[in-house]
C-alpha cells in the first residue's frame, strides 16, 4: 500500500502517509517501519519541509517488487513545500473523484527533457499536473498550476499564449496561496486580455472548503 501510494504521488509527507496507511498506529511504530524500509532501500527521504516534517519517495530497490514503478529523486529544498502541497491538492480532488485521471508534473517534465531537442524550450508547457474530468458528457483536460509566488507579467504572457495555442488543454486552473497574489494575477490577465479558459482559486479554499467543486 505504501509503495503503491509513493508510486502514484511520487512524494508524500509523513503526515500524509500516516493518514492513508498507518491510521490508528502509534507514531513510534510508524516511524520504525518507515526507517526499516529506508534502511533496506525501498524508500528514501527527500528534503525536510518548512515545519521540519520528513518527506518520502521510492528508492531504487522498490523496482524489485514494483518493476513498473516511476523513480523520481526529488531533493530540491526550494520546491519541496510546493511539491507536497500538490499531493495535498490531489488527495482533496480524489475525495470527490476529480483527480483520478492525473498526469503528474514529474512525468511531464521527464517527457519534456526527453524531447528537448524536438521542441523549443520556451514553448514547452510543464504544469504541476493535468487531470481529465467529465464535463457535460465530454472529457476535458485541465492543467493545474499551484502558484506560491507570483511570476512576472512577461512570464505569464508567455505561458498563457502557449496554453491558448495548445488544443489538448481545455482549461488552466491557477491556485494561489494568497488573495493578494490572486488579485495581481487577475490584473495581469486583464492587462494582457487573456482570460480564456482560466480558472482561479485560493489554496485554502481548495484544501479547507468543498465549495470549489
Amino acid at each position: 500500500r505504501l509503495l503503491d501510494l509513493l508510486n502514484r504521488y511520487n512524494l508524500m509527507s509523513t503526515k500524509q502517509i500516516q493518514n492513508l496507511v498507518f491510521g490508528g498506529i502509534a507514531d513510534s511504530t510508524m516511524l520504525r517501519r518507515l526507517r526499516l524500509l529506508e534502511k533496506n532501500k525501498y524508500i528514501c527521504q527527500s528534503a525536510i519541509l518548512d515545519n521540519y516534517s520528513r518527506t518520502w519517495q521510492l528508492s531504487d530497490r522498490s523496482l524489485d517488487v514494483m518493476p513498473d514503478a516511476n523513480i523520481f529523486k526529488i531533493f530540491n529544498r526550494n520546491t519541496i513545500n510546493h511539491d507536497i502541497l500538490i499531493t495535498e491538492v490531489r488527495l482533496k480532488l480524489e475525495k470527490f473523484g476529480l483527480g483520478s485521471e492525473w498526469i503528474n508534473g514529474f512525468d511531464i517534465k521527464a517527457r519534456v527533457t526527453k524531447d528537448q531537442n524536438t521542441f523549443r524550450k520556451e514553448h514547452q508547457l510543464v504544469p504541476d499536473g493535468v487531470m481529465i474530468a467529465a464535463m457535460k458528457n465530454q472529457h476535458k483536460a485541465i492543467a493545474l498550476e499551484l502558484e506560491l509566488t507570483i511570476k512576472s507579467k512577461n512570464r505569464y504572457l508567455n505561458l498563457l499564449e502557449n496554453y491558448d495555442s495548445n488544443p489538448r488543454i481545455h482549461f488552466v486552473w491557477y491556485i494561489f496561496k494568497s488573495a493578494s497574489e490572486a488579485r495581481a494575477f487577475d490584473k495581469i490577465l486583464t492587462d494582457v486580455r487573456r482570460k480564456n479558459k482560466i480558472w482561479m482559486r485560493l489554496l485554502d479554499d481548495v484544501l479547507k472548503n468543498d465549495d470549489f467543486v
